[in-house]
């Protein structure tokens, strides 16, 4: 998988970054206590795959060891699989946006999750903007929290526009 910037470590700050025409933007793999802020990812993934392969994810947050871990004030533009996706423990994301206005190739073109938490615990998300700009193809899902996601805050965000709704 193409990856514009992959953090495998602890202590690792990311600060004002803009990637375009990755398959990744951002991946913070097991990582803990990291803090990444001003992240632009935009056109992420390959929208020409058709549904043959779920692919791009603006920013990302794997693994069940990614901690201690903040995200702000960052940004992701027309990612073809998910926008922002956190897993782990105790990780704060606030002030980030999503969106996505991206029709040229249908549902595989256009967001499906603006908002994923996975596996995340103890999380905080506050403060967070997701629009599905259009008639899109893909009806989108808002913030969402699946798959053993527990105890997480969900606080004064704003979702426009998605007809998928969120799950949390």
């Amino acid at each position: 998988t193409r990856v514009a910037i992959s953090v495998r470590a602890n202590y690792i700050n990311v600060i004002n970054f803009q990637v375009r025409n990755w398959a990744l933007g951002l991946n913070v793999s097991n990582a803990s206590y990291g803090r990444f802020e001003n992240i632009i990812a935009v056109d992420i993934g390959d929208p020409t795959l058709h549904d043959e392969t779920y692919n791009g994810a603006g920013i990302k947050f794997s693994g069940a060891l990614s901690s201690n871990n903040v995200l702000r004030n960052s940004t992701v533009v027309n990612s073809t699989g998910e926008g922002i996706v956190i897993s782990g423990s105790n990780n704060l994301v606030e002030y980030n946006s999503v969106y996505c206005d991206d029709n040229s190739t249908g549902v595989s073109s256009a967001t499906d999750y603006y908002f994923y938490l996975y596996n995340a615990t103890n999380t905080t998300v506050r403060h967070n903007y997701i629009e599905r700009v259009g008639n899109l193809a893909h009806v989108g899902h808002g913030f969402t929290a699946l798959y053993k996601s527990q105890n997480n805050l969900f606080e004064h965000n704003t979702a426009v526009n998605l007809n998928g709704g969120g799950f949390v």
